[in-house]
């Protein structure tokens, strides 16, 4: 799988994704592109954009694009705080699939599912979204919370 790490990801994370070929943005040449044009340019040539960035469900519809978008919530951003996400993410990475967003975070927060309630508020009603994030609870245990979200509105 083609894996490209967004330039607010450690570049330490690259050796632990082995059996994937990973490339940072500034390595694919498209270091400084906002958001869209990152998406848009990396779409068709990665098949899964790694970041940190918790807002970019909500400033970017994706359900067009051949590329899924992986985020990670840590206690922080540095290299520890992002490394123990690495074997779940080692396993969601099969879940990907274009126009999708996966969201994976270390066990103990919350804040995964407090980010799913958000992405279905808005498409479902309140009841649906809160439903939706108590099946994806059940569905991927409460030691997983990740969940594939289409986010095309």
């Amino acid at each position: 799988m083609k894996l490209l790490l967004d330039e607010c990801v450690v570049r330490d994370l690259k050796k632990d994704l082995a059996g994937h070929e990973v490339a940072t943005v500034v390595e694919a040449g498209l270091g400084g592109l906002e958001n869209g044009k990152l998406l848009r340019a990396a779409s068709g040539n990665f098949d899964v954009l790694i970041t940190v960035d918790r807002n970019l469900p909500f400033q970017q519809n994706i359900a067009s694009l051949q590329i899924s978008v992986l985020i990670l919530i840590g206690s922080g951003i540095t290299y520890a705080d992002l490394r123990p996400l690495i074997p779940k993410v080692l396993k969601q990475l099969s879940l990907g699939q274009p126009g999708k967003f996966i969201v994976s975070e270390c066990s103990a927060g919350v804040t995964g599912i407090k980010l799913l309630r958000q992405l279905y508020v808005g498409h479902a009603a309140e009841d649906d979204a809160l439903a939706a994030c108590d099946a994806a609870r059940v569905y991927l245990g409460v030691e997983d919370r990740a969940r594939v979200r289409d986010h095309g509105g």
